[in-house]
């Protein structure tokens, strides 16, 4: 309060604070505080540096991820829409921003129920991951991994394991990362394997059960 009667509601250091004090009151649970403030700086960033500036987008997509953790994933998918769009026509399409859009909403698109919609985004984001980063890099082989679970949700298991066979292989060869990184992740990694190819035994049990009865 004192810093907006000292700067005023337009100055960029009341609104950087204002999105400070909402990014704080989502992660403590409080979203109707939060969102009350977003639209605040929202209005005064579409205002002073329009609707596609990159603050004004940041702060769509922190409105949308509020959306994901009050599980609003339909409005949350609305959002990350607008901000793929924006960022797509000012940063560019292979602009590491613009990738996570994609990759967020790709996951909201799997909460959805939309798969194929969610299996056409992750394709681009690990095709565009991988012109940025390279194949090896954490965050492609993060991506890499989503894409595994998404494919063992389908039942699609070969390539399925493929995929988590290769995340396996990759970082094996990181040598440059945190070595307790790595180890999480490919114990992730291998549980991940583990779980799907237990799912799939159990797919083909139920198959195996059903066809008895026939």
């Amino acid at each position: 309060a004192k810093r907006n009667m000292i700067l005023g509601e337009q100055h960029w250091e009341t609104i950087s604070a204002t999105e400070s004090l909402a990014e704080a009151f989502t992660k403590d649970g409080k979203f109707s505080e939060a969102e009350r403030l977003y639209k605040l700086v929202l209005e005064s960033q579409k205002s002073n540096l329009g609707s596609e500036d990159p603050e004004t987008l940041h702060t769509v997509a922190c409105m949308a991820c509020m959306r994901t953790k009050q599980s609003r994933w339909t409005d949350a998918a609305d959002l990350y829409k607008i901000v793929l769009g924006g960022r797509k026509r000012t940063l560019g399409h292979q602009h590491p921003d613009t990738i996570t859009t994609i990759e967020h909403l790709a996951l909201v698109s799997v909460e959805l129920g939309n798969l194929s919609e969610a299996d056409e985004l992750y394709d681009q984001a690990l095709k565009y991951f991988v012109s940025v980063f390279g194949e090896s890099h954490p965050v492609t082989l993060g991506t890499m991994k989503s894409i595994a679970d998404l494919r063992c949700e389908q039942s699609q298991f070969p390539d399925s394991e493929r995929l988590y066979t290769l995340i396996l292989q990759s970082y094996e060869k990181i040598e440059s990362c945190n070595p307790e990184v790595v180890a999480v992740t490919v114990s992730l990694a291998e549980l991940s394997r583990d779980q799907c190819k237990l799912y799939k035994a159990e797919k083909e049990g139920e198959e195996a059960v059903s066809f008895g009865r026939m």
